[in-house]
């Protein structure tokens, strides 16, 4: 029975698959699946493969002219490798309806050599959230080590407060952590970004 159940919940899934259609100039970094998939926690996934021989570090992604994602990896222990294939974007079960086809167009890839692909001036607001993002957690630990987890949570709480974008998001992000995982465990998290942008710095600016 649940042989069948799983085979009739496949089937379903595939008949609901929104098609992508690549639109992006050629020589595209980023090669796009023909559809979108789900899992079971996105129910509308965009897949696509690093098909340069670089690793990118960075992205900027416009979809039907309407609206975009973009991801930075420059925090992240890994890049998106040559050859590998990873979900790229996600929308859950309540977004409101996506078009019949997806156009996918690929406006900016920064790779871990600092080398660009695309338009730079798509992918400035992404680099400036990058600075901005090191930044504030270059701040978070000194005023830790200045003042300990007193002025470590002054600084987190007013920054939630005031700021926006990226900086704001990570900072809803560590008000989360410092509850589920203690001082701790924010701190750490927080070390191994810097550590992460520190690795990226190096093959960046060689």
């Amino acid at each position: 029975m649940k042989l069948i159940t799983a085979v009739l919940w496949f089937t379903a899934l595939l008949s609901a698959q929104t098609p992508i259609r690549d639109v992006s100039v050629a020589g595209s970094p980023l090669f796009f699946a023909s559809a979108m998939t789900a899992d079971k926690y996105w129910a509308n996934n965009v897949t696509a493969q690093n098909v340069s021989t670089k690793e990118i570090l960075a992205y900027v992604i416009d979809y039907n002219g309407n609206f975009g994602d973009h991801h930075d990896l420059y925090f992240g222990q890994g890049g998106f490798t040559p050859g590998a294939t990873q979900v790229i974007t996600e929308w859950p079960s309540d977004t409101p309806k996506l078009p019949d086809t997806l156009q996918a167009n690929v406006l900016y890839v920064q790779f871990v050599d600092g080398t660009e692909w695309g338009d730079h001036s798509a992918g400035e607001k992404l680099l400036q959230s990058r600075q901005g993002s090191l930044q504030f957690m270059s701040n978070l630990i000194a005023a830790y080590n200045k003042g300990g987890e007193a002025a470590f949570m002054t600084l987190l709480n007013q920054t939630h407060e005031n700021s926006t974008d990226m900086v704001w998001g990570m900072s809803v992000h560590f008000l989360k952590m410092k509850t589920e995982m203690g001082m701790a465990g924010v701190l750490q998290h927080i070390q191994m970004k810097l550590a992460s942008a520190a690795k990226h710095d190096k093959t960046l600016n060689p």
